[in-house]
């Protein structure tokens, strides 16, 4: 019977409670802290990538070109701005145990839109894994998850203030990889 109280007076409490929004996402109050995650995140971008990889028994090198397009900009560029992001990557892929894979590679950037273009380095850094989806091992399904290393820009870069994120310091981007490896014989 004190355990049927017990639960009750619980449920009882929990349906009085209102839920309120947290402190990080009020706009107007002290909090800042979604606001905080946006300017470590950049800009959001998101595209197609093709890439070539020349494989051996102990490591991998992989040439990958992407096209990258802005999506949810929210609080990253002024109104009325732009920015788009073409990148040449070559990585070294090593595989650790079955298809659990480590890559590293040094990635240039150029970031462009409604201001001159800005050339930028990174290191990306990522983990994937990799198997065949069909009986013939032709076609290889990669999943990873990862991100870039970006130094810090220059004062001039980005014309002064088309982008708001922060640009003084260096800043570590997250990224997904999904995509298909097509094995030649």
């Amino acid at each position: 019977m004190k355990r049927f109280v017990f639960c009750s007076m619980v449920a009882v409490m929990v349906c009085l409670a209102n839920a309120q929004p947290v402190v990080g996402q009020d706009e107007d109050g002290g909090g800042g802290l979604i606001d905080w995650i946006h300017r470590l995140s950049g800009p959001s971008v998101l595209g197609p990538a093709a890439s070539y990889y020349w494989g051996w028994e102990t490591i991998r090198l992989r040439i990958n070109g992407s096209a990258r397009f802005p999506v949810g900009f929210k609080n990253s560029t002024m109104d009325g701005h732009s920015l788009n992001m073409l990148s040449l990557q070559p990585t070294l892929e090593v595989p650790i145990r079955g298809p659990l894979e480590f890559g590293v590679g040094i990635a240039g950037h150029r970031l462009g839109g409604d201001h001159d273009a800005v050339y930028h380095l990174s290191i990306p850094v990522f983990g994937q894994l990799r198997f065949p989806i069909d009986r013939a091992e032709k076609w290889i399904l990669r999943i990873g998850l990862g991100g870039h290393y970006f130094p810090s820009f220059d004062d001039e870069d980005f014309d002064g203030g088309e982008v708001t994120v922060e640009t003084d310091g260096g800043e570590f981007t997250f990224g997904m990889i999904l995509g298909l490896d097509r094995k030649r014989r």
